[in-house]
């Protein structure tokens, strides 16, 4: 069972696996900038894999019916 003295959180093994608000704020922001930046490549991934369906005709409905 972890300790706790305070405000530091002890691992069983006694590592200080605590983090300031700071810290947290800090990390929230980069995985949060990061997740943005996947999210709008794979959106622009999409739409360009769209576009190449498109200009080949190989995805177009109409050529199949």
């Amino acid at each position: 069972m972890p300790r706790s003295t305070g405000l530091q959180v002890l691992h069983p093994q006694g590592v200080d696996i605590s983090k300031t608000r700071s810290e947290k704020v800090k990390a929230q922001e980069e995985f949060t900038a990061a997740n943005r930046s996947v999210k709008q490549r794979i959106t622009a991934d999409k739409r360009n894999y769209l576009e190449t369906l498109q200009r080949s005709g190989s995805g177009s409905l109409s050529e199949q019916n």
